[in-house]
């Protein structure tokens, strides 16, 4: 199994060792620690703004970074794509996902971790909690004052809360796309 601990080479809940880190900035709201840092151990030459949210003992709770710059919005839509189609194919197998999409611009992505006492494509699979793995939310969002640049975030967290409303779709075989879609460039997955 391929566990989606994290990204960056940051891991969600393990601990923080500020003095590992060039940090930028540390500030405090509604108890937690949101931390930007210069550079994290494995950096993707597609990011920037790299940050995390600790808790007071300082382990770490989300992990999120921006890619560079402001592109064009139908390459910063594929790139969104692209990466997401990366996440699904790289952990298909080892959780159950989980799609909702809001405003089409914002995409959210529930990992429920495999247990091999539920059947994963129950309806009701979501309920279940893996004793040994909490379960993952990635969310890639579009984002931009400008309506033709735009650029896209990614966040990694555990799931705190259950969505009321249905999933969009729940990933099978036939939805799998290949992150390497053939579309002239390359995508730069290191750190994810």
């Amino acid at each position: 199994m391929k566990k989606l601990e994290g990204i960056f080479g940051l891991k969600i809940d393990e601990y923080f060792d500020e003095n590992k880190f060039s940090i930028i900035s540390k500030e405090i709201y509604h108890g937690d620690y949101h931390i930007s840092i210069d550079m994290p151990p494995k950096p993707n030459v597609l990011f920037k703004d790299y940050s995390i949210r600790c808790s007071k003992d300082m382990i770490i709770k989300d992990i999120s970074a921006k890619t560079l710059s402001p592109i064009p919005f139908e390459k910063a839509k594929t790139r969104q794509e692209d990466i997401e189609n990366y996440f699904i194919e790289t952990y298909f197998d080892s959780y159950s996902i989980y799609y909702w999409e809001f405003e089409n611009f914002m995409h959210v992505y529930e990992f429920i971790p495999y247990d091999k006492k539920v059947i994963p494509l129950r309806s009701d699979y979501r309920n279940f909690v893996n004793p040994n793995e909490t379960t993952k939310e990635l969310t890639l969002t579009l984002f931009g004052e400008s309506d033709n640049f735009k650029q896209v975030e990614i966040f990694l967290s555990n799931k705190d809360e259950n969505k009321d409303d249905d999933p969009i779709r729940i990933f099978e075989d036939q939805d799998i796309i290949k992150f390497d879609t053939g579309k002239g460039y390359d995508i730069d997955v290191s750190g994810l």
